[in-house]
This record gives structure tokens, sequence and C-alpha cells, in this order.
């Protein structure tokens, strides 16, 4: 997504298209692994994913439809977590 994001003024639109298609069938296979974390917050895996979703959701912004919704799950979460940490 970082890279999509880098050579998107380069690709044409059926490369986007091509690009964004795979970018979320691997947020499919990602969502299940943060999606554990409530029953193992230690799940260091879950983690990683969570905090790549919050890269792909800006990335994608305004392409993934989805994406939006992404980063209403992300943004407050990773907010919580700077502020009780300080």
């Amino acid at each position: 997504a970082m890279v999509y994001d880098w050579i998107h003024e380069t690709l044409s639109e059926e490369d986007k298209e091509f690009i964004l298609f795979y970018i979320k069938k691997r947020v499919d296979v990602m969502s299940g692994l943060f999606t554990r974390l409530d029953a193992s917050p230690y799940e260091s895996h879950g983690w990683t994913a969570f905090g790549f979703l919050g890269i792909i959701g800006v990335a994608t912004y305004n392409e993934i439809p989805e994406a939006k919704d992404w980063l209403k799950i992300i943004i407050p979460a990773k907010t919580a977590a700077v502020i009780a940490n300080e």
C-alpha cells in the first residue's frame, strides 16, 4: 500500500484496479489477525496487522471504500494507546 501511494501517479487505471484488488484481499486475511486481540491481547501478529491496517487505510483512503471504516477503528485505538502511555 505504501508503494502504491508512492507510484500512484505513474499507474494506469487498470494497474490501480489490479493493485487495489490485491491490497483489499490482503487486508481480508490480516483482519483475522487483529480481530483476535480481545481474546489474546499479547498476540504480536495481531498488533502488527492492526498497525499496518492504519497505513493501508491512509494510503487507500479515497480508493477502497472500506478504508474509512478501518481508520475509524485504528485512529481512536492508537490515540488511546498513546495517551495511556504518557
